[in-house]
């Protein structure tokens, strides 16, 4: 079951779903609500075909396009963001009020963890401002191999 302050999370990222979808002119469609419940109640890092299967056991109706369109508006709405892997495949995480982290992807079995990566960030960040430069998106990936894989 939900704790009580995930139930509030979930139900501003609707709100900001629904804004979003306002401000943009778009359809309200219950698929995109479907999609993003099912969406958030998963911590895993999911590609759209991953998530469409977990769809398709709970809202068989919905179509992977409809998945893939939904994705794309629920990124673009600020309440995922984008990881691509080793193969190239987007995966995607919640980002409305998770904290920030970097992500180690093992380059043999493709498997992610995810780290601390707040001080490389301050890094950069003192790096840009040396520079000049404003950072508008900073992630941390580390390919690699996993202790696993490296053995």
């Amino acid at each position: 079951m939900a704790g009580d302050d995930e139930v509030v999370r979930m139900k501003e990222e609707k709100e900001i779903l629904r804004k979003y979808i306002e401000l943009k002119g778009l359809r309200k469609t219950n698929q995109r609500y479907k999609v993003l419940e099912v969406f958030l109640s998963n911590e895993s890092h999911l590609s759209v075909d991953e998530l469409y299967a977990l769809v398709k056991k709970k809202y068989p109706e919905i179509s992977h396009s409809t998945v893939f369109r939904s994705m794309k508006i629920i990124f673009d709405a600020g309440l995922a963001t984008k990881i691509r892997t080793c193969e190239g495949v987007i995966q995607y995480e919640h980002s409305y009020k998770h904290s920030q982290h970097g992500h180690m992807i093992c380059s043999k079995c493709h498997k992610m963890i995810e780290f601390d990566d707040t001080k490389i960030k301050e890094l950069l960040k003192k790096a840009a401002k040396k520079e000049n430069f404003k950072v508008q998106v900073c992630r941390t990936k580390i390919i690699g191999l996993c202790g696993k894989c490296k053995k």
